[in-house]
């Protein structure tokens, strides 16, 4: 991950959010204290691969991250900015009830994939020589669960 990558993620992205209110001023401090407190547990980057071996295909450059930043901008700022300040959908107690559901389902989902596959996890796509198809847990129902239940959460 470039140098640029890493300073938007762990500088820029939370400063945005502590500047847009409180919701996203959790999220502001939460995210960068998450990376932190990973990186003492682990000692090594959370986009580094946990899982050992060589890697036999690699994403490289970063050009996924910057074509993919507008709409991760527009997924974690532009519904929490809409509730607080537009208002431009109803604020029904049941559709707010709705979207916490979904949230709660979607975070066990993510959390039961990332459990379920435990080393071969990283935040860096890479393939590697001795890799498995995981079949079975979320993978048995749902190719991609993690990013199934990110999908779910935006």
């Amino acid at each position: 991950m470039s140098r640029l990558a890493i300073f938007f993620l762990m500088v820029l992205a939370p400063v945005l959010a502590i500047l847009l209110g409180w919701f996203l001023l959790v999220l502001g401090v939460a995210y960068p204290v998450g990376g932190v407190i990973y990186y003492f547990i682990r000692r090594e980057p959370f986009w580094k691969s946990a899982g050992g071996g060589e890697a036999a295909r690699d994403e490289k450059g970063d050009r996924s991250f910057w074509l993919i930043l507008p709409g991760f901008l527009a997924v974690f700022f532009a519904s929490p900015l809409e509730f607080m300040y537009l208002h431009l959908l109803p604020h029904a107690f049941w559709l707010e009830m709705t979207g916490l559901a979904i949230l709660l389902f979607s975070l066990a989902l993510r959390i039961w994939a990332r459990a379920h596959i435990r080393g071969l996890y990283s935040g860096h796509v890479e393939v590697k020589a001795e890799h498995q198809l995981v079949q079975s847990g979320p993978y048995r129902f749902v190719r991609h669960p993690g990013y199934s239940g990110l999908v779910l959460m935006a």
